[in-house]
């Protein structure tokens, strides 16, 4: 409420630009949104909300008021959607669990809060010899979850989660009972990259990551650790500025089945 309160004020004052201001504003937000377009400083769907404020700022329209504090708004969910936040967290996988239709501010936090991964490349390389010998036991009786046709920014485990993975990569003994026994994940929209994913059995089914790529690295767009998985329908981000192809890297006791993903490889 106290955004929109100062957002209707500023609107007020962004609306009553006379000739002269408007003919000052135009360059001036030009040369700064391209800069922001240059660094990939702002994301493609806040830079073109920043677009659409200044464009309503300088056209000469009665009723523009309302649009610009619409605008502003915007904006804020926008920016409020590429935090790296946890948006719903979902503590343990004990319970069938369902999470559909929804647009989430933020991340999905699995099994508590979601944190940035901390595993280092020698920690996940090590984990991924551990899987294939099975050094992991799924729970094969535990709850469901079904994440469908929800735009989220990405999925993330919780701090406990990737210590465990640290006690599988050194050899040592990791409890896994809480976890989901089955995931499915269909129908998405992905904000972001570099999701982690883990479950018994993983199904990964029309998901769309739909996001400019920023970096090379960003290719990389989940890691699932599971008994099993499916990949079928996905698409990946444009990717030919890098000219490279988003991945999933999947970690599992066996082979995962994929079928025509689009602009997508699976990393067994």
């Amino acid at each position: 409420f106290e955004f929109e309160t100062q957002a209707t004020k500023a609107a007020k004052v962004m609306a009553k630009l006379d000739g002269t201001g408007r003919n000052q504003l135009q360059p001036l937000s030009q040369n700064v949104l391209k800069e922001a377009e240059n660094t990939r400083s702002l994301e493609g769907g806040e830079l073109g909300l920043y677009r659409d404020v200044v464009s309503l700022m300088v056209r000469e329209d009665s009723g523009r008021e309302a649009m610009i504090a619409r605008g502003l708004n915007e904006i804020r969910l926008a920016a409020a959607a590429t935090a790296d936040m946890t948006a719903v967290a979902l503590m343990d996988g004990l319970a069938d669990t369902r999470i559909t239709d929804c647009r989430i501010y933020g991340n999905i936090g699995l099994y508590g809060a979601g944190t940035t991964p901390n595993l280092s490349n020698s920690q996940i390389k090590q984990l991924g010899a551990k899987m294939r010998e099975q050094a992991v036991r799924f729970p094969p009786r535990n709850g469901r979850l079904r994440v469908a046709a929800n735009t989220i920014r990405r999925i993330w485990l919780s701090r406990g989660a990737y210590d465990r993975f640290k006690d599988v990569a050194a050899g040592k003994e990791a409890d896994f009972s809480d976890i989901f026994s089955g995931f499915t994940l269909s129908e998405n929209v992905f904000g972001a990259n570099e999701s982690w994913l883990l479950s018994g059995v993983l199904t990964h089914t029309g998901n769309d990551f739909d996001f400019e790529l920023k970096q090379p690295e960003d290719t990389l767009l989940a890691t699932a650790v599971n008994a099993d998985a499916i990949y079928t329908g996905n698409r990946s981000p444009d990717a030919s500025v890098f000219d490279s192809t988003g991945q999933i890297r999947n970690m599992g006791y066996r082979k995962s089945e994929t079928a025509a993903n689009m602009m997508l490889q699976i990393l067994d």
